[in-house]
């Protein structure tokens, strides 16, 4: 998201810290610019314990093609999401809802 975008700041977590390599390399068209940085880190984790309000948060939390982990679909954890929002602000998630994932 926002890769051409100069203007707002991003953070981007993941658990895997490989991952932000992994990208750069193989995924876009260069590295992440000033206004981006990544965390390697648990999304559960880093949420109870930031302080950072945001505009957007976006959930792409699978740990396989077909399961999200057990604990990041909590009320509590949508509940710390909510608190880590500005005014206004909102969590878009991608859930596959369809039980045969179609």
């Amino acid at each position: 998201f926002g890769q051409a975008d100069t203007k707002n700041n991003y953070t981007f977590i993941d658990i895997d810290p490989a991952l932000k390599d992994i990208s750069e390399t193989h995924m876009l068209s260069a590295p992440l610019g000033p206004n981006k940085k990544f965390i390697a880190e648990e999304a559960r984790g880093y949420i109870s314990r930031s302080t950072d309000l945001y505009n957007l948060i976006f959930l792409d939390i699978y740990q396989d093609i077909t399961g999200v982990p057990n604990h990041l679909v909590t009320g509590e954890f949508f509940e710390s999401l909510k608190n880590r929002l500005k005014p206004d602000g909102m969590v878009v998630g991608n859930f596959i809802a369809h039980p045969n994932f179609g």
